[in-house]
């Protein structure tokens, strides 16, 4: 980092999202445009040489399939710039991106840039996570996700439209992306607005999806679905270990209470139904998979609800 430390004006990096092909500048010349957004391939294909824009294509294309990192070389003007990205593993579609120019590179320093490249965009991952690992992780994905504008505003976690993205890449993965997906309805909660009025419910969601959050928000995507329904695509297929976590969810639920009054809520005691269907040991798709979480919702229900069940083919 010493030797190249001539180049910090010239180095640009960059926080790219593969399918929006959004990028937000970290790093670069131009202070005034750190933490501004763009769209790169509008902005790239407008200015790479005709000749280069195929292996930019190409670079891209590799990004968006999921290769942990490549490079490509390209031409704007008179000007000849290296550009390598890496995945970021614990931000799902996010890549990090350092350019430099070859014009700023000694000879000696031309001899080995890509490694350069290569260290400094480990250096800027590395430097990230020591960050990111002193919050919790729902702050981390707070920070992402809000500027995404994904979040269901009520409860913090995520809408149906970024759950549905979210899955769908993971699951894309095929046998690595091995999850169980619950369907969870708070049951009769139409009963705890009539009652206590809609600011009790709004309160129930909310505590509701903080102990989703704290139970399995380290290796699940949380999502409300819609009104009281949610949706959890937990990263593993061990049934037991999912099924004790809704055992402790079933204890958490009996703490939320509409108000504060043990006089008004009475005997309140809030329960809710799940329905569980395993990827891909049940189903090859999302849609599957939530048909068949939505199926073993369906018996939970028409059984007297205030319990979960995994689904089983016929």
């Amino acid at each position: 980092m010493a030797y190249t430390e001539s180049l910090a004006e010239e180095t640009e990096i960059w926080l790219m999202e593969a399918n929006s092909e959004n990028i937000i500048q970290c790093a670069g010349s131009n202070s005034a445009s750190i933490g501004s957004w763009n769209n790169a391939i509008i902005s790239m294909q407008m200015a790479i040489d005709e000749k280069d824009k195929q292996d930019y294509i190409d670079w891209k294309n590799k990004m968006s399939s999921g290769e942990k990192t490549a490079g490509v070389v390209y031409h704007i003007g008179n000007e000849t710039y290296t550009q390598v990205y890496s995945q970021i593993d614990f931000m799902y579609g996010w890549y990090v991106v350092v350019r430099i120019p070859s014009r700023s590179l000694s000879f000696a320093i031309q001899q080995f840039r890509t490694n350069i490249i290569w260290f400094l965009s480990i250096w800027f991952i590395a430097t990230l996570l020591m960050f990111l690992v002193s919050h919790k992780r729902e702050t981390a994905e707070k920070r992402v996700l809000e500027n995404l504008s994904i979040h269901d505003p009520l409860t913090s976690v995520m809408n149906r439209r970024a759950f549905d993205f979210t899955a769908r890449k993971y699951l894309a993965k095929g046998l690595k992306a091995e999850s169980s997906l619950l369907f969870i309805d708070v049951d009769y909660f139409k009963q705890v607005n009539d009652r206590f009025g809609h600011d009790a419910g709004d309160r129930i969601l909310k505590e509701f999806s903080s102990a989703l959050r704290e139970l399995f928000g380290e290796i699940s995507y949380i999502s409300r679905y819609g009104g009281d329904e949610f949706v959890i695509l937990v990263r593993t297929v061990d049934t037991e270990r999912v099924n004790e976590l809704l055992r402790k969810l079933q204890e958490r639920a009996k703490d939320i209470k509409p108000c504060d009054d043990p006089q008004e809520y009475g005997g309140f005691t809030l329960t809710f139904s799940c329905g569980a269907a395993r990827f891909p040991q049940d189903a090859d798709n999302l849609d599957k998979l939530c048909a068949n979480a939505d199926n073993a919702l369906y018996i939970v229900k028409e059984s007297g609800r205030n319990n979960y069940r995994w689904y089983v083919s016929s």
